[in-house]
C-alpha cells in the first residue's frame, strides 16, 4: 500500500544505506579515539636541539664559546590521549640552563621539555648533554715542512733538496695562522707540513701534506677543533709541497778586484783562495753555467795587516754547498810589502777638480794631506817622492759652496806596484775643504 513504511525497502535503497554506514563509521571512530581506552605511550623525535649562550649575557661578553656537544637529537616520551599525541610533536619544546657557565670546562647540562597540559611528557632522552666552553683565539707559528717519506735512487747522484711551500696559500714568511679554542692552542708550539705517502723521485714532484700541529715535545696536538687559515683566511687541512731533486757541480769561485796595482794582476800567486771551488747541490737548471761570486776586493781597503780576508759564501735560493761551507779565505800574498806614511803638499800642479755643476773657479783649502799611506816593495817606497803623487777632487756634477766638504783621492805614478791605502770599511779619500775664488 502506497505510503506504508517499509524495512525492505530501505533496505534495498544503496544511497540511504551508504549515508547511514558513513555515520556509523564517524560514531565508531569518535568511540575509540577519545574513549576511556584511547591513551597511550609514544616516544616521539624532536630532531636535532642547538645550545647556545643567547641567554648568558656573561659568556657573550666574555666571549666564551660551545666547542663541543653544541648539538643534540633529542626524544621525548609521552603519554596521554592518542589524538593529543599526534599534535604534540610540533608542541613540545625543549631548553637547556646554561648560566653556570662561567669559564672554560666542561659542563653537563640537564634537558627540559615542556608541552602541553591534557598530556604528560615522562622522559627526555637523553635528559642531559655534555658540553665544553672554551675561548676561540689564534695564533700564528712558523710552518716547517717533513719530507721523510720521499726518497731518491741510492747511489749518491741525487740528493732531495729542501721542500718549497705554496706562497699563494702561505703568508710570504713560512707563517700560518691556527683557530680554534684557548685550551689546545696553549699546547700547540709548531705546526708542520707533513708528507704521509712519499715515493722514489728523480725530479721535483709536488705532493700533498697534511697540516700536524705539534707540542713542545715534538708529539702531534688533536686539531679536531681547529681550523688551519691560509693567507687569505680560508680554512684548509693540507697544503701542497714542492720536492725539488739536486744534482751535484763543481763551481768556481770569482771574485772581482778594484785598485790594484798593474804590477800584481798577472801574478796568480798574488790572490790564492781556499778552497778555490766547491761542490754545490741543486736543481740542474739551477747550476748550469752557474758561477759563485765572492763580491769585491778593493785594495782602497786592503793595507799589510790584511794578508787573509774572510769572505761569505753568497748562494742563490735552492742552492746548497757541501761540506758546511759559509766562507771563502782569500790569501794576499803581503810577505814582502811594507807601508810608510807621506806628507804631501797640496800645489796647482798636483790637485785637480772635476765634473763640477758651474764653471766656478775652485781650489782647496787645505795646504798639505797628512799621513798619506802608502803600501808597496821596500825600495818602491823609498824611491817614491812626492812628485809621483796626484790628488783628484771629483765632485760628479754636484753643485757646490764655499767652504763644502769633498773627497780628495790620491794617485800614484810613475810606480806600479804601490798603492794608497784608505783604510778598513768603505772610505776612498781624503777629506779637503773647497773655496770659490772671485
Amino acid at each position: 500500500m502506497k505510503g506504508r513504511f517499509s524495512l525492505n525497502r530501505i533496505l534495498h535503497n544503496n544511497r540511504l544505506m551508504i549515508v547511514i554506514s558513513l555515520v556509523l563509521a564517524i560514531i565508531l571512530w569518535a568511540g575509540v579515539v577519545y574513549g576511556s581506552g584511547s591513551n597511550e605511550k609514544r616516544n616521539i623525535n624532536l630532531g636535532t636541539y642547538t645550545l647556545s649562550f643567547a641567554d648568558n649575557s656573561y659568556a657573550k661578553e666574555t666571549g666564551l664559546s660551545i666547542i663541543q656537544g653544541a648539538e643534540v637529537d633529542v626524544q621525548v616520551e609521552v603519554s596521554g590521549p592518542r589524538f593529543r599525541i599526534n599534535q604534540a610533536q610540533s608542541e613540545i619544546s625543549i631548553s637547556a640552563d646554561l648560566s653556570s657557565i662561567v669559564r672554560p670546562g666542561t659542563y653537563r647540562i640537564p634537558l627540559t621539555a615542556t608541552g602541553a597540559s591534557d598530556y604528560t611528557i615522562d622522559a627526555v632522552n637523553p635528559s642531559s648533554v655534555t658540553v665544553v666552553a672554551d675561548y676561540i683565539l689564534s695564533k700564528t707559528l712558523l710552518l716547517t715542512t717533513d719530507i721523510s717519506a720521499v726518497t731518491v735512487p741510492e747511489g749518491g747522484e741525487y740528493r732531495l733538496g729542501s721542500a718549497m711551500l705554496d706562497t699563494s696559500v702561505i703568508n710570504d714568511d713560512s707563517t700560518l695562522e691556527i683557530e680554534g679554542p684557548q685550551t689546545v692552542l696553549e699546547r700547540i708550539e709548531s705546526v708542520v707540513a707533513r708528507i704521509s705517502e712519499g715515493k722514489t723521485i728523480e725530479k721535483a714532484t709536488v705532493f700533498p701534506a697534511e697540516l700536524v700541529a705539534l707540542d713542545a715535545n715534538g708529539n702531534a696536538v688533536d686539531t679536531t677543533l681547529c681550523n688551519f687559515l691560509d693567507k687569505n683566511g680560508n680554512v684548509i687541512q693540507s697544503l701542497n709541497l714542492t720536492v725539488p731533486v739536486s744534482v751535484s757541480r763543481e763551481v768556481p769561485l770569482t771574485y772581482t778586484v778594484e785598485n790594484l796595482p798593474a804590477a800584481y794582476r798577472d801574478d796568480t800567486s798574488f790572490i790564492t783562495l781556499e778552497p778555490s771551488s766547491v761542490t754545490l747541490w741543486g736543481p740542474e737548471e739551477s747550476l748550469e753555467n752557474y758561477q759563485v761570486d765572492l763580491g769585491t776586493l778593493d785594495f782602497d781597503n786592503i793595507g799589510p795587516g790584511n794578508t787573509t780576508i774572510q769572505m761569505p759564501l753568497h748562494l742563490k735560493s735552492g742552492v746548497q754547498v757541501d761540506g758546511n761551507i759559509s766562507e771563502v779565505a782569500v790569501s794576499i800574498r803581503m810577505q814582502n810589502l811594507e807601508i810608510r806614511y807621506v806628507d804631501l803638499p797640496l800645489t796647482g800642479s798636483n790637485v785637480r777638480i772635476v765634473n763640477s755643476a758651474s764653471d766656478q773657479l775652485l781650489s782647496v783649502d787645505e795646504s798639505t794631506i797628512l799621513s798619506i799611506p802608502l803600501v808597496g816593495p821596500a825600495d818602491s817606497l823609498e824611491a817614491l817622492t812626492e812628485n809621483n803623487l796626484q790628488v783628484l777632487v771629483d765632485l760628479k756634477g754636484e753643485t757646490v759652496a764655499d767652504g763644502d766638504s769633498a773627497q780628495a783621492r790620491v794617485t800614484v805614478t810613475g810606480f806600479d806596484d804601490v798603492w794608497v791605502y784608505y783604510g778598513t770599511g768603505s772610505r776612498d779619500g781624503f777629506p779637503v775643504t773647497l773655496r770659490i775664488s772671485s
